[in-house]
Formats: structure tokens, sequence, C-alpha cells
């Protein structure tokens, strides 16, 4: 089943984007080297090198303790909505490289922001798991989850969606009791979350207008809310309108105090409280957040949110 988000809106977005969702493809010609990241307390990136140095291999994740998870992508055919596997393991801050406690390939994964030692994992075949590195217990939550989920700033909750794509539906799982609700039962794709730097709102991706649009809505699901594309309609689509940027692969949006930092297939684009594109870096990559910092990959080098 296709799994690219921009598979399900293929009416609205060029075809030389649609595999936007896919990054580079195992055999092109990526950086000889992946960087782990970590910040020190001035605030700086700091890039180290090393065993890590490994041809066509990619920067997944990184945690607030240096430890990182890296993959190389397997083929798909070109001009492919397909979804994007990865070889992936994880390396520790000396660069010392494990396997995943999921065997099988991984589509997406996330780390917990600290002190949490919960990763969540989505491995090929859409099931997602929840994986402690401080106990070493893993268990599978669901069956058919889709890329792009969130864990809130205090590690208690984690927002993702699920379903038979493109009828996905938006869910919160608290992480203590293992209870969870739907914020949404529309049956329309939906990806892409971020939670407020409080925890009291989340931001994501939903197409319950005819097209993607970020959103927001209070933690029940209640006060859904359009964020960008005030007064698009799919009329003005098929006119030649342009849409506001949104998350079309697998990094979900960051929530900062002054900007919602989105990455697509053109560079990463800063979106103001009210909706507003405020500012973009064409080119630039691998949008991260590590210890409350807001990383970039800009020509070739890290940079913080300006």
């Amino acid at each position: 089943m296709a799994r690219s988000a921009l598979a399900f809106w293929t009416f609205a977005v060029p075809a030389a984007l649609t595999l936007a969702a896919c990054g580079k493809q195992a055999g092109n010609d990526d950086p000889p080297r992946i960087e782990p990241v970590s910040v020190d307390a001035s605030g700086s990136p700091h890039v180290r090198h090393g065993s890590l140095a490994t041809r066509g291999a990619q920067l997944l994740e990184v945690s607030d303790d240096g430890a990182a998870i890296v993959g190389r992508a397997r083929p798909v055919p070109p001009q492919s909505s397909a979804r994007l596997v990865f070889d992936a393991e994880i390396a520790a801050s000396d660069g010392a490289l494990s396997p995943l406690p999921v065997p099988g390939g991984l589509q997406d994964i996330r780390f917990a922001p600290a002190p949490s030692k919960l990763v969540a994992l989505l491995d090929a075949r859409d099931a997602l798991w929840l994986w402690d590195r401080a106990s070493g217990s893993v268990r599978q939550h669901a069956k058919d989850a889709f890329p792009g989920f969130a864990f809130s700033h205090d590690a208690k909750l984690l927002a993702y969606s699920r379903g038979l794509g493109p009828e996905l539906d938006a869910w919160l799982l608290d992480l203590g009791s293992a209870t969870e609700h739907a914020l949404t039962r529309e049956g329309a794709p939906v990806w892409g979350f971020a939670f407020s730097l409080d925890d009291q709102r989340l931001t994501f991706v939903s197409s319950r207008e005819g097209f993607p649009c970020l959103v927001t809505s209070s933690l029940d699901g209640s006060g859904l809310t359009r964020l960008t594309n005030h007064g698009m309609t799919q009329e003005k689509l098929r006119a030649g309108a342009t849409l506001a940027p949104f998350p079309d692969g697998r990094r979900p949006p960051i929530w900062t105090r002054r900007a919602l930092a989105v990455e697509d297939a053109s560079g990463v684009h800063f979106i103001d409280p009210q909706g507003r594109l405020v500012a973009s870096r064409p080119g630039a990559r691998d949008l991260h957040i590590v210890s409350g910092n807001v990383l970039f990959r800009s020509e070739g080098r890290w940079e913080t949110l300006p």
C-alpha cells in the first residue's frame, strides 16, 4: 500500500514532488558521512564524525543524550509513492552502533524528550512499537500506524495517526495508563504532529478540507481550527493557487515560541501563530529538535532556528 503523504494529493501537488516523502534513495550521491548532533550548554550544535562515516546512510533521529538512529533507505521504483523503509541502527553518543529491538526495517522513529528513555518506532509493516531504552522492554501498540508521530514535551503523551490509508484518524495515547482516544473521526489523511510548548494543544496536517492544511486542536480533539490556507478551496487549487508549506515526509513540524518550523521537499519554512509564512530556507533539510534547540542542515552545515 502506498504510504507517501503526497500520494493522496497528486491533484494539488506537481508530479515532480511525489518522491518528497521518500528522501534520497540508495545509490544516489549522498554525503559520505552521517553526523550525529548534540547541543552544548551554550545551545551550539556539535557535529561529531567517527564510526558513522558510512556512505549511503542517513541521520533519521537524534536524542537529547546524544544517541542517534541512522539508516540506509531501501530502493523504491522511480516516481513511486511506495513506503520508504530504512535498514536502521542506533548509534550511541560515542558512535558505537547497535541493532534496534524491532527487526525487519523501519519507517519512522522518535525519541521522547529527556529524561524519558522511551522511543516510538514504526516498522515496515505499519506496526507502532514502544521501546524503553532504560529497561529494554518493547511492546507493540498499534498495527496500522502512519509516519509523523510525536511525543509531548513531558513525555506523557504520544500523538499519531492510524488506519487503512488514506482513511486515517488522529489518536492521542496516554503513555502512563496505556489508554487513548481519537482526536478525529473523519477518515481523512492526517499526519505530522507537534505539541505546543505547554503541551495543551496539537498541530498536525489535516485533509478534511480536501487538501493538506496545518490545523490546531485541543487535546480532546475539540476546537479544530485551520491554521494555514485560510480561504483556500479546491477550485482555487485547480486554478493554480499554491498551498502553504506542510510536512510532506516523515519529519513532523516543530512548535517553538516564535514559529512553527516545517520541512518539505523544497526546504525548511517558518509559519507564525496566525498561519503566515514568515521565512524559508530553500534546500535546508534534516529538521530536528535536540534539548529544546531546533536544528536543520543548510548547505552542509547545522544551523539553529534564527
